[in-house]
């Protein structure tokens, strides 16, 4: 739709069918293109496992000339990307289905400079020798408050593609209409 096109930090799948095939390498390429210069060197993919080995690792394998292993795994076992490493996100839809269209089944972000986690409270401690007195106990109350921001570093919103800034998390939706 032309509102989500006007997101800087969005990149919508050209169709959505749910079949590995039409989630090619270009796509996926193309977050890292949109992906800002301050935000690469702490960046991470996140995905469902099943995302990664299903509709990106068979592309991977079919390479001309390269292994799997020597693309997504390098020397150890954190798969990467592009050189990005991958997080997997068990929250996040496993499969491209009708569930999925238009729901982020991909991110490359620095979450570091996308998000803000902090205190609300901090951590306070108490106890009473009142409350289990019968049983010779003593009860003890930990509490601390804390907040959960999201999207600190968005990008913009913009209808003219040349005047679009992507922020520091970019996102990959599928699209509603079919091939």
């Amino acid at each position: 739709s032309g509102t989500k096109a006007n997101i800087a930090s969005l990149v919508t799948a050209p169709s959505f069918v749910a079949t590995p095939a039409n989630l090619t390498l270009a796509i996926w390429q193309s977050l890292v293109a949109k992906l800002p210069v301050y935000a690469q060197a702490n960046a991470k993919f996140y995905m469902h496992k099943q995302i990664f080995f299903n509709y990106v690792a068979d592309k991977l394998i079919t390479l001309g000339g390269n292994n799997y292993s020597a693309l997504a795994m390098g020397a150890g076992l954190q798969p990467t990307l592009f050189g990005y490493p991958v997080q997997f996100v068990q929250d996040m839809p496993s499969a491209l289905t009708t569930a999925s269209i238009n729901t982020p089944i991909a991110v490359l972000a620095d979450l570091s400079k996308a998000v803000a986690f902090g205190d609300r409270r901090e951590l306070s401690i108490a106890t009473s020798t009142e409350r289990y007195f019968d049983q010779d106990s003593i009860a003890v109350r930990a509490i601390e408050r804390v907040g959960f921001s999201g999207a600190t570093d968005p990008g913009n919103v913009n209808a003219a593609v040349a005047s679009q800034v992507p922020g520091s998390a970019i996102v990959l939706v599928t699209n509603a209409t079919t091939a």
